[in-house]
């Protein structure tokens, strides 16, 4: 029962944890040394996505600009784990505003379905970058798991911002 026990609690705390309010949400603001259209542009190549994001593949779907509905599928790898990621822009407003809905495909390792926004201001010739996620996690471990994931998923949201701040 003792060697149980702390077992059981901690189980208990991270279930606790992951149904608190904010769950699977992950916030962060960046000051960016140029235009918005500027920094926006990073967002519409696939070259420039891959830099910025670490992800080692990015490929978009559709044909022309980036719009409203524009797709992509992006290929991510750690740990030696490639994890394929398909999106949609569901909002845009060219150097203020993307929104995107993202999903791993099935069979995903870590799957999970999220929402990004990403909201441009221009201030004093430079661009203040804020980036909020909402991630909804697949599966009874993953989801047991989700505080320790939001938290590493923060770190990396904070490592991309700084790529993409010295990348534009």
């Amino acid at each position: 029962s003792v060697v149980v026990g702390p077992p059981v609690l901690a189980v208990l705390a991270l279930f606790a944890a992951g149904q608190r309010a904010g769950a699977g949400r992950n916030v962060d603001r960046v000051a960016i040394a140029c235009p918005p259209t500027q920094v926006f542009r990073q967002f519409e190549d696939d070259q420039l996505l891959k830099g910025w994001t670490g992800v080692v593949e990015a490929r978009r779907l559709t044909e022309g600009p980036l719009r409203r509905g524009s797709r992509w599928r992006l290929v991510s790898e750690a740990r030696g784990q490639r994890t394929t990621i398909d999106g949609e822009v569901t909002a845009l407003e060219p150097g203020r505003l993307i929104a995107l809905a993202l999903k791993t495909s099935p069979g995903a390792a870590v799957g999970f379905s999220q929402l990004a926004e990403y909201r441009f201001e221009e201030r004093s010739g430079e661009t203040r970058l804020t980036v909020t996620t909402d991630t909804r996690y697949e599966g009874a471990v993953t989801q047991l798991l989700e505080p320790l994931i939001t938290r590493a998923v923060q770190g990396q949201l904070e490592l991309n911002l700084a790529r993409l701040r010295a990348q534009a």
